[in-house]
């Protein structure tokens, strides 16, 4: 038996487990360097965009709880800047078969209270992922897995029903992987109170308004982190953070284009633009009609132009995406054969389609939207109006994320479309696994659409640990769901990021992750 330690899972390796390859070669790199080397204390203020509203690392849907969840929770692995796989609560790992996991915990680590982390509190935190009565968002990461038992106070086995490919990356992503003190769920206090691992601490935190962190000193990442304080503060208005930006008020924003120009005289910020992972898409009901009939998912599609919604609502910061983003390389369908057999607009064909699918405009379509992401609204306004030139009545609908949350899925599903977004994923079994396979209905994901062939791709593609059958069998999903449409997969927004010079050694992520950059940088 081949022991392996969890570094030997460098890029090459990566892209063989979980395919994530060809974001890194994309990756912009840090924030321009005085040369001096990292120093610790400080405190920096950085701006958060995302309304959040629950802190539970394991039962909440939205992705704006990693932002703060990441920086006090650790997983059993962790990426890097690079995407690279690094060990995290895990330090080593061996696979004594395809199917068997068995993780090797570091050991003297506490949790922010003081407590010893163990291999319960690693067994605690996936039993309750696995239960399918608990309402966990991304089990589907995880379903794989057959069992995790305890080895020892400091090891860890999981055994999984195949080879499973993902696995490495669920661990690392944080979508309900970072690892939670025995009995911490069944307390309500986790909404609202990190208590992790992680190199920073809860100190205090206002819900809409601002969160403050302080390095936890007992880090078993030590020196690291070097920043003494951090606080992120609530700003969902662009306004808000340009303008905070400008005063000096904080050290960070991501802002749009616009943002960027109105700050292009400021002396003191660095400019870091990445590559994107989210996806934003349109989603249809097929659970209701006409969007059960293909004919009408396909005329909506032919009615979008992508590179007028990349122009009027990213200001031309994006990509037009496919079911995976551009930065998954080869892995994703060609750009050329996209905009050649799905994505060159054709209003007149859309037309004729809806008239051979008996399409009525005499009742107007709800279509749901929400500010997840700065642009999401404006892609819906743009998409709107598009649809609109063809026939399509439709009556956009904003709503809190919370709300979108609860009526997008089973059991509510209110809505007959709706733009969202596929947050960053680990591999492509992340982006469509989850939203595409029938038995998805297990999760709370499901649309309505069903495929057998697709079914059966994405079944072979997510248990083999052979590169080229992997993508052979995505590359086949991804064109039998781009011509029957379940959704309308559109754009990638460009990730722009202002910081502040003073603050050094920070990385951006297309992960939208901010947990390695963090804990790298310090304050000059």
């Amino acid at each position: 038996m081949k022991k392996r330690h969890a570094t030997e899972v460098n890029r090459r390796e990566f892209m063989a487990l979980a395919a994530l390859g060809g974001a890194a070669a994309l990756l912009q790199g840090a924030a321009p360097s005085s040369g001096a080397g990292p120093k610790a204390g400080g405190s920096t203020v950085w701006a958060h965009e995302i309304q959040v509203t629950s802190l539970n690392p394991i039962t909440s849907p939205e992705g704006s709880t990693n932002a703060f969840c990441e920086q006090a929770y650790d997983g059993l692995t962790a990426f890097d800047s690079s995407l690279n796989i690094v060990p995290a609560l895990a330090e080593s790992w061996e696979m004594p078969n395809e199917t068997t996991y068995l993780f090797h915990l570091r050991k003297n680590v506490k949790w922010h209270d003081g407590t010893e982390f163990t291999a319960e509190d690693v067994k605690y935190t996936f039993d309750y992922i696995l239960e399918p009565k608990n309402a966990v968002y991304w089990r589907a990461n995880f379903d794989q897995v057959t069992k995790v038992e305890i080895v020892n106070k400091n090891a860890v086995r999981f055994t999984t029903k195949t080879p499973f490919p993902p696995l490495f990356g669920a661990l690392a992503i944080r979508k309900n992987s970072a690892i939670v003190q025995k009995g911490a769920i069944e307390k309500a206090s986790t909404n609202t109170t990190m208590v992790g691992t992680g190199p920073f601490r809860q100190v205090e935190y206002v819900p809409g308004s601002h969160m403050k962190l302080t390095r936890f000193k007992e880090y078993w990442g030590a020196p690291k982190p070097y920043i003494e304080e951090l606080t992120y503060k609530l700003l969902l208005d662009e306004d808000a953070r340009v303008a905070a930006m400008r005063s000096g008020a904080v050290d960070y924003a991501r802002l749009s284009v616009e943002g960027r120009q109105r700050l292009k005289d400021a002396q003191d910020l660095a400019w870091m633009n990445t590559p994107g992972m989210r996806i934003i898409a349109l989603k249809f009901n097929m659970n209701r009609k006409p969007w059960d009939d293909v004919r009408v998912r396909q005329a909506l599609n032919l009615a979008i132009d992508r590179q007028e919604v990349i122009e009027k609502a990213l200001s031309g910061a994006g990509a037009p995406s496919g079911p995976l983003p551009p930065v998954f390389g080869q892995w994703s369908i060609p750009q050329d054969e996209m905009n050649a057999k799905w994505y060159k607009p054709n209003p007149e064909k859309a037309k004729q389609l809806l008239r051979d699918a008996g399409y009525s405009p005499s009742k107007p379509a709800d279509f749901m939207c929400a500010p997840w992401s700065p642009f999401d609204v404006g892609v819906a306004t743009v998409v709107a109006d598009q649809l609109a030139r063809v026939g399509v009545n439709v009556k956009l609908r904003q709503v809190e994320t919370g709300v979108f949350s609860k009526e997008e899925n089973p059991p509510v599903i209110n809505f007959d479309l709706n733009v969202g977004g596929f947050s960053a994923r680990h591999d492509p079994d992340g982006y469509l696994w989850q939203r595409l396979y029938t038995d998805a209905g297990k999760n709370p994901f499901s649309n309505g659409y069903k495929n057998e062939k697709l079914d059966g791709l994405l079944l072979r593609a997510r248990a083999t640990n052979d590169v080229p059958k992997r993508k052979e069998a995505y590359l086949e999903a991804q064109r039998i769901v781009l011509d029957e449409v379940p959704f309308a997969w559109l754009v990638v927004p460009q990730q722009i990021e202002a910081l502040r010079t003073r603050i050094q050694g920070f990385t951006p992520s297309p992960l939208e992750s901010r947990a390695w950059g963090m804990l790298n940088a310090w304050i000059v």
